[in-house]
């Protein structure tokens, strides 16, 4: 089989045909915008979930081993390093729920009662999308899933904002688009109603210093403890991002940078963005502005972690930043929770100069969490 590489970012290959099962099989592909019928969306919270014969769809071992293609994940590629931290997204958060991932697969093929990870050029499946899961379940019980990648996409490996969809990349992220996926294989549907991995995946997205994190989420992985349970053990992680939820469309959620607003919950400022991709507001010197960002509680059991609001000449929020206020905040398990609070900018912002506004959750790091990088994140400002 012929691999390709594509800007360092897509080593792929072409997938054989796939074969269907029989008619006592249900089969369901899930594209980006539409499900076969005979298959409910159960929602709770936000997220939702598959439901068939009136169970949800799921894996009743708790545990999936996904065989991941020869030709699409060479050894010593970066394209593996970018599958491994897809599954940690998933076996790191509060589900009881375990992806593991077999290296050397030869014979991909749909059908086969293995769970794979390829990538194709055939549009009988991929019908346009960068990414699809195909699944066989009897009634809840899941059989099969197989994760298929588009093979004519250049796909961004990275982690550099400038590479990413959301800042001004022209690739797909394999990062955001592996972990959508999984979430499909493990049993979530698209989701609209809250910011979601399950929605738009390139805009879900943690970033500071212009590095991004990529992680499953307090939606979706609330969704996965409806399903599977949660770990006995106590798993914590909270964040901070520039992203909120603001709609949907076919389906899927739709987000939109967090905004500084002229009072709480009101306009927002004129923005511009920069050459970086970053959006900056344009704010008045010495005034108050109101920060706006979405925390996240992505364990397992409620938080009331200490809050530091910052401003910085560049955009690595940091403890070594100058203080502009504090706050305790509760976040519970399971509701992402935007807000926005009161900062005075101080005099010494020099006006004509791009500054970041930024919020670090946990600033003394008082709190033990599986991720210690998402804890601060930035929005430009340009002071006039």
């Amino acid at each position: 089989m012929a691999v390709r590489v594509r800007n360092r970012s897509s080593v792929l290959v072409e997938a054989k045909q796939p074969r269907h099962f029989g008619r006592k099989m249900t089969m369901k592909v899930l594209l980006a915008s539409f499900f076969l019928t005979c298959l409910l969306a159960v929602s709770g919270q936000a997220y939702t979930v598959k439901t068939s014969c009136g169970s949800e769809v799921k894996w009743g071992s708790g545990s999936a081993t996904m065989r991941m293609a020869s030709g699409t994940f060479p050894a010593g590629s970066v394209a593996r390093d970018v599958m491994r931290a897809v599954r940690d997204a998933w076996n790191d958060g509060p589900a009881n729920f375990n992806f593991s991932l077999s290296w050397g697969d030869s014979s991909v093929r749909t059908g086969n009662f293995q769970n794979e990870v390829w990538a194709t050029g055939s549009e009988y499946w991929l019908s346009g999308h960068s990414g699809v899961t195909v699944y066989w379940h009897v009634c809840g019980s899941m059989i099969e899933a197989d994760v298929l990648l588009d093979l004519d996409h250049s796909w961004y490996v990275g982690e550099a904002m400038a590479g990413l969809m959301a800042y001004g990349g022209t690739n797909p992220s394999l990062h955001t688009v592996g972990i959508h996926e999984f979430g499909h294989v493990l049993g979530l549907h698209h989701e609209s109603g809250t910011y979601n991995v399950m929605g738009d995946d390139s805009t879900h997205i943690h970033l500071n210093k212009g590095q991004a994190t990529f992680y499953a989420g307090e939606d979706a992985a609330n969704g996965a403890v409806d399903l599977y349970g949660s770990v006995s053990s106590n798993v914590t992680d909270l964040g901070v991002v520039h992203w909120r939820h603001v709609g949907s469309s076919g389906g899927y959620s739709i987000h939109d940078w967090t905004r500084v607003l002229r009072n709480s919950g009101g306009s927002s400022y004129g923005w511009f963005e920069n050459p970086d991709g970053y959006r900056v507001y344009a704010v008045p010197a010495q005034t108050e502005v109101f920060l706006e960002v979405s925390f996240e509680n992505n364990g397992n059991a409620s938080r009331s972690p200490l809050v530091w609001y910052v401003v910085s000449s560049n955009d690595n929020i940091t403890v070594s930043d100058t203080l502009l206020d504090t706050r305790t905040i509760t976040v519970g398990r399971n509701t992402v929770y935007t807000t926005d609070r009161g900062l005075t900018l101080p005099a010494t912002l020099t006006k004509g100069s791009t500054y970041f506004l930024g919020a670090i959750v946990d600033p003394h790091d008082t709190i033990t969490e599986w991720d210690e990088g998402n804890n601060s994140t930035p929005v430009a400002i340009w002071v006039y």
